[in-house]
């Protein structure tokens, strides 16, 4: 029978500190997984109160911004009230001044209307509905001492008769005084011949307007009976006297020197290379 190997005291001790040595690690090692679980835990329970903590202030914070800026924003509104009130108030001062100058213009034109009304009647005039329209070429200009002519590119086969009125831009420029096939002459109201009916429009008064060569956008005003109550920069039109002329065409203005009366015209003469002509039925 065989015995069994007997193991010496050192041999046991040695494999008791063994497993003491293989304990002693695992419960290091457990003890290392608390303490980072514990260290977690205490990391996160920080988080949350830190997170508490914030929003709580960030909570009082914003109250506190609100009771101190409440003010501030009051006035703002305020100001910008303010500010919308004044700018009301100054469109409907400017709305009242554009109501008043328009009220003002109408009762101008009625006043102007009334007034052609009462010279229509007064000179017994014919509406000037009898007429046409031709746009004619000035071909040639006849200026000098005694002369201020016109010739056009339009004649009797276009339907142009002598007195046929020449305008141009609505100002009166003359009359036709001679016709061929296919062109015209024609006299206009700054040449020495013309003997034109006009009326002073404000004044009511009427004259007779007559040509200067020399100055061809000076007519003289003659046979006035009150000039006194002409005044400057009063507007001149065609009266319709004699019948040649239509009533209200646009002359000139108005211009009183030395107890003389005399109507400007806006007539740029040197430029005038189209007009037009009023074709009578």
């Amino acid at each position: 029978m065989s015995k069994l190997p007997i193991k010496s005291k050192s041999t046991i001790k040695g494999n008791i500190l063994t497993i003491i040595s293989l304990i002693s690690d695992r419960f290091s090692s457990i003890g290392a997984i608390i303490l980072c679980l514990i260290f977690m835990l205490i990391l996160n329970t920080n988080n949350i109160v830190s997170k508490f903590v914030n929003k709580q202030a960030i909570n009082i914070i914003s109250q506190v911004y609100q009771v101190i800026n409440f003010p501030f924003e009051t006035i703002n509104m305020l100001v910008s009230d303010i500010e919308r009130y004044t700018s009301v108030i100054n469109e409907n001062e400017v709305l009242r001044k554009e109501v008043s100058y328009l009220k003002y213009q109408l009762k101008q034109m009625e006043t102007e209307i009334n007034f052609n009304v009462s010279l229509k009647k007064l000179l017994n005039v014919v509406e000037s509905s009898n007429y046409e329209f031709i746009t004619a070429k000035v071909i040639s200009k006849s200026f000098d001492n005694f002369h201020v002519n016109l010739l056009i590119n339009a004649g009797s086969k276009h339907g142009v008769k002598e007195n046929d009125i020449v305008v141009y831009n609505q100002d009166l420029i003359g009359r036709i005084i001679e016709v061929s096939e296919t062109s015209s002459r024609i006299l206009t109201i700054a040449d020495p011949q013309s003997k034109l009916p006009i009326i002073f429009q404000d004044s009511g008064e009427q004259a007779i307007a007559i040509g200067n060569p020399n100055n061809k956008n000076i007519l003289a005003a003659k046979y006035i009976t009150n000039p006194n109550i002409i005044h400057e920069g009063e507007q001149v039109i065609t009266s319709g006297m004699g019948g040649i002329f239509p009533f209200g065409t646009i002359v000139g203005t108005a211009r009183v020197f030395n107890n003389d009366i005399f109507i400007v015209t806006s007539i740029d003469w040197n430029k005038l290379d189209y007009v037009v002509v009023n074709l009578s039925r």
